[in-house]
């Protein structure tokens, strides 16, 4: 329950990070909402086969959350699993 925890928080930070990317065309800097977009580019290629969800921000996001949720929920489980090895001598 504790790696679900951290990792819903470190999706939702990384997330929250990347919002203001977005933003950055609205100010004057062009080429960040192309940077937003690099970094969602796996939820665009799964919602290219729903062609009404493609364009849309919120299942996008949506889906990118997902995405980075069970990544960082893989990644803490593995470091856990490789820290109690560490800690334990087994190989």
């Amino acid at each position: 329950m504790k790696i679900f925890l951290k990792a819903l928080f470190w999706s939702i930070g990384f997330e929250v990070l990347l919002f203001p990317l977005l933003l950055g065309g609205y100010i004057g800097l062009p080429f960040l909402p192309y940077l937003f977009l690099a970094f969602h580019f796996p939820a665009l290629c799964l919602l290219e086969h729903w062609p009404g969800l493609a364009y849309e921000w919120i299942p996008m996001v949506l889906l990118q959350w997902m995405i980075w949720f069970l990544l960082f929920a893989a990644f803490l489980a593995l470091a856990d699993k490789l820290r109690g090895e560490h800690q334990t001598g087994r190989t």
